[in-house]
C-alpha cells in the first residue's frame, strides 16, 4: 500500500477514529480512571509497511492498522479498521482499578462501525 492509500483511509475513517478515542475517554472516566493514560490519536503510527496496511484477503480492499508504542517502543495499543468499516481499538492500561481493592485494569477496548454507537469496556484483571 502506498502512503497516499494510508492518508486516504485516515481521511475516510476520521470520524470513526475520533469517536473511538472519545468513547475510550468516556468509558475510562465513567469507570473512575484518569483519561490522561490514553495517547492522542496523533501518536499512533499508520505506516505503509505490509504489517500496518493489509489488503482484505477476500476482496483485496485495504484495511487500516495502527500501532501505539511507549517511549521504549513497546507496543501499548493497536487499532484496526476493516474494509467493511468495522473497527477495534485496544489500549493497555495495566494499573490498579481506582477504588477497587485487589482489582487491576488490563485494557480499554472500543469496537463497532457506527461512530454514534460504539461499544467499549475496561477489562478487569484480578490482582495476584
Amino acid at each position: 500500500m502506498s502512503e497516499s492509500t494510508v492518508t486516504q483511509l485516515l481521511v475516510d475513517y476520521g470520524q470513526l477514529l475520533d469517536s473511538s478515542m472519545e468513547t475510550a475517554v468516556k468509558t475510562l472516566t465513567t469507570a473512575g480512571f484518569d483519561s490522561a493514560v490514553l495517547p492522542p490519536l496523533s501518536q499512533f503510527s499508520f505506516e505503509t509497511k505490509p504489517l500496518e496496511t493489509k489488503p482484505e484477503p477476500l476482496n483485496g480492499t485495504a484495511t487500516l492498522n495502527g500501532r501505539w508504542a511507549d517511549t521504549s517502543s513497546q507496543r501499548r495499543g493497536w487499532l484496526v479498521i476493516n474494509c467493511d468499516g468495522s473497527m477495534m481499538l485496544e489500549i493497555d492500561l495495566i494499573c490498579p482499578w481506582p477504588g477497587k481493592d485487589q482489582l487491576w485494569a488490563e485494557s480499554v477496548s472500543v469496537w463497532g462501525s457506527d461512530p454514534q454507537s460504539l461499544r467499549a469496556e475496561v477489562t478487569p484483571l484480578p490482582m495476584l
